[in-house]
């Protein structure tokens, strides 16, 4: 219902503008977007797909769908009936997976495995109950073998409150225990030093990261949201269902 609402409002706007279009081309696409959202589209937003008309549309990192005929324009998510997966979702992963692969794991707080057999990289936020819970169950994923690596994602923003916290965090000596310690409630001194956190919050808004935690496995295969250990563990091949 979302996506409906979506190209409802779009086709009206376009109705009401009087903007004529002759055969949705790449082109007459980005032109129709844009007289929607008030500015301009870099080239690179709007890609065209295998599939005729259909052009991929990339606003401020999130992804859409679009195609153009005459004056109607639809947008919103498609999906490959045949694997079953969100073909928006996809292409928003592979942006992800790429922000994770442009960081060096030096500049991450990782929790190592006692018998590394894998490796998770986790964008979080000290205020995010959901990273909470999650970093609860870091224990249980080292003792499974999975590594977890942490990225800053402070969701409020740069200059914000959790912005100093997980600073804080990265500048703390012992950055492991200061996680643990700020994830479960306790105010720390504020600290400042040279540190990674804006690079990686910055890093995830251009990879389309929207909410934490967001992990991204070592195959570059992306799982947006909490799971208990024992969920994430069988669904990554460490533990049997």
């Amino acid at each position: 219902m979302k996506y409906a609402t979506i190209a409802l409002a779009i086709l009206i706007t376009l109705t009401a503008n009087s903007i004529a279009f002759a055969d949705g081309s790449r082109d007459e696409v980005k032109v129709a977007i844009e007289s929607l959202i008030g500015s301009e589209l870099p080239d690179a937003a709007v890609v065209e797909t295998a599939t005729d008309g259909v052009y991929v549309i990339d606003i401020n990192g999130t992804i859409y769908h679009a195609l153009l005929k005459d004056s109607v324009l639809l947008i919103g998510e498609a999906f490959d009936l045949v694997r079953g997966v969100s073909l928006n979702e996809e292409i928003s992963n592979r942006g992800i997976s790429a922000a994770v692969s442009d960081l060096t794991s030096e500049n991450m707080i990782i929790f190592a495995a006692n018998d590394k057999k894998r490796h998770v990289t986790v964008f979080t936020d000290i205020d995010c109950s959901y990273c909470r819970r999650f970093h609860q169950e870091v224990p249980a994923l080292n003792d499974a073998g999975l590594e977890v690596r942490y990225v800053a994602y402070p969701r409020a923003g740069i200059g914000s409150s959790s912005y100093d916290k997980i600073v804080t965090v990265w500048c703390s000596d012992n950055p492991q225990q200061a996680m643990t310690r700020s994830k479960a409630g306790e105010v720390l001194p504020a600290l400042s030093c040279t540190n990674p956190v804006a690079d990686h919050f910055q890093a995830g808004v251009e990879g389309g990261v929207r909410g934490t935690p967001t992990l991204v496995l070592d195959d570059g295969s992306v799982i947006g949201g909490f799971l208990p250990a024992n969920d994430l563990l069988v669904r990554i091949g460490l533990k049997g269902s």
